[in-house]
C-alpha cells in the first residue's frame, strides 16, 4: 500500500498544511483533543520555519557560487594581463616565473616519442554534478585526489570528449569539448531540466599527438 505522505519536501508542505487546517477546524468531529491539536499546530509552524530556512539558504547559496565564478573569472583575466606585461619585460628572469607558478621557458627541445603518450595509460574521469548547471570534470591519474593528480611525463593534457543525452548509439560521435592542461575543467551546461551527459578524455602531448580514449563517464546535471 503506497504511503499518503510525499516523497519532496514542497509537496509534504503543501500536503501538512492542508492537513493541518482541515484536522483545526474539524477537530471535535475527528476526536481529536487539544493537546494534540496544538502539537500538530506548533509542528506545522516549526516545519514551516525551517522549510523556508533552508529555501533560503539554497538561493543563498547558488548566488554565492555565482558570485565567486564571476570573480575568478574576472581575477583570472586581470592575472593573465599581468602575467602577459610581466614576462615581457626585460629584467623578468626564469627564477621570476618559477617564484610566481608561472610557465618557465623551455629552453631545451628533447625529442618526445609519439610512443608517450600512445602507451600512457588513460586518464580517468569523475564528474562532481552537485551543483546545478555545472559539470567540474577531474580527470588524470588520480583524479580523486587534484593535490596528488600531477600529469604523467611527457604529458601536456587531456582533450575531454562529451555527449549529450548519455552514451552515443551506434553511429553517433563524441562532441569534442576541450582541450585543457589542468584538471579540473568547469563545463557550464545551460539546462533548464536535468540533462545527463556522458564524458570521456583522452591525453595529447606537447606536440598535440592523442593518445587513446579513456573510459567514459556519464552523469545527471541538474537544472
Amino acid at each position: 500500500m503506497p504511503d499518503y505522505l510525499p516523497n519532496s519536501d514542497i509537496e509534504f508542505d503543501q500536503w501538512l498544511q492542508n492537513f493541518t487546517n482541515y484536522v483545526v477546524a474539524h477537530a471535535t468531529q475527528l476526536g481529536v483533543n487539544t493537546m494534540e491539536k496544538s502539537s500538530l499546530v506548533a509542528r506545522n509552524s516549526d516545519w514551516g520555519n525551517k522549510y523556508q530556512a533552508h529555501i533560503l539558504a539554497q538561493a543563498t547559496a547558488r548566488g554565492a557560487t555565482e558570485m565567486k565564478d564571476i570573480e575568478r573569472k574576472s581575477a583570472e583575466e586581470f592575472v593573465r594581463r599581468l602575467v602577459k606585461r610581466i614576462t615581457s619585460y626585460g629584467g623578468t628572469n626564469d627564477a621570476d616565473r618559477e617564484a610566481m607558478g608561472i610557465t618557465v621557458r623551455d629552453t631545451e627541445l628533447t625529442p618526445l616519442s609519439e610512443d608517450v603518450v600512445l602507451n600512457t595509460p588513460t586518464p580517468i574521469v569523475i564528474v562532481d554534478h552537485s551543483q546545478k548547471k555545472t559539470a567540474i570534470v577531474h580527470f588524470g591519474a588520480n583524479p580523486q585526489n587534484e593535490h596528488e593528480n600531477a600529469k604523467p611525463n611527457g604529458i601536456a593534457g587531456a582533450r575531454i570528449w562529451c555527449h549529450t543525452g548519455g552514451l552515443p548509439a551506434e553511429g553517433e560521435d563524441w562532441s569534442f569539448l576541450t582541450d585543457d592542461t589542468n584538471s579540473p575543467y568547469n563545463h557550464i551546461v545551460n539546462n533548464s531540466a536535468t540533462m545527463t551527459i556522458a564524458y570521456r578524455a583522452q591525453y595529447f602531448d606537447r606536440r598535440l599527438r592523442l593518445g587513446p580514449l579513456g573510459d567514459p563517464i556519464v552523469v545527471a546535471i541538474s537544472p
